[in-house]
């Protein structure tokens, strides 16, 4: 939040011509969007792989409920089997 307000009276300042050349105030500038740039990629892309493992993890209780009843129908028919042959 404290950069957030530092950059905006950095912008301020940018604005008033004895100010507007002032290489300290360009390179703090380009910092801040640099920061903020890169902090949102990164943000973005650990929230969609929150999202996604999710999303799979739902997905893959279901499967191995049904594949553990499968497992036990296998194992009835390869007793059937053992008992008629």
């Amino acid at each position: 939040m404290v950069a957030i307000i530092l950059n905006a009276i950095i912008i301020f300042l940018l604005y008033f011509p004895f100010f507007s050349n002032s290489p300290f105030l360009l390179i703090s500038d380009s910092f801040f969007v640099l920061i903020v740039l890169v902090g949102g990629i990164f943000g973005l892309s650990l929230a969609n792989a929150i999202f996604v493992d999710e999303m799979t993890l739902d997905n893959n209780l279901e499967l191995e409920v049904k594949i553990d009843s499968l497992k036990e129908e296998i194992g009835e028919l390869k007793e059937m089997l053992r008992t008629n042959p």
